[in-house]
């Protein structure tokens, strides 16, 4: 979020960062991409370890990430980028605890 936020100032300085290189459509897809990515791994995680449906807990959190996602690519980059990454941030430590909570049971 934070590389997002700042690509055209780092443009401008010479710096190289991911979102820099992948611009913006590339920055956003990556993004939801790293978003995404670990609710899709849940099903074959549920099936390939064993432990059933209890592992899909997490997917409670779906529709949160989803508005987080429509936001970060609605917002223009700016102040309102500080929050998205608290949010960011809150909603992939919720994540790993209703995982972890999911395997402790």
């Amino acid at each position: 979020v934070n590389n997002y936020r700042d690509r055209e100032t780092d443009a401008r300085a010479g710096k190289y960062t991911l979102a820099v290189l992948a611009g913006r459509r590339g920055a956003q897809a990556v993004y939801v991409l790293e978003m995404l990515a670990p609710f899709a791994l849940l099903p074959a995680l549920a099936l390939l370890s064993g432990q059933g449906a209890k592992l899909l807990l997490p997917l409670l959190l779906l529709p949160a990430v989803w508005r987080q996602i429509g936001r970060f690519r609605r917002e223009a980059p700016g102040p309102v980028f500080n929050e998205l990454l608290a949010l960011t941030a809150k909603l992939q430590f919720l994540f790993g605890v209703l995982l972890a909570l999911a395997l402790a049971v």
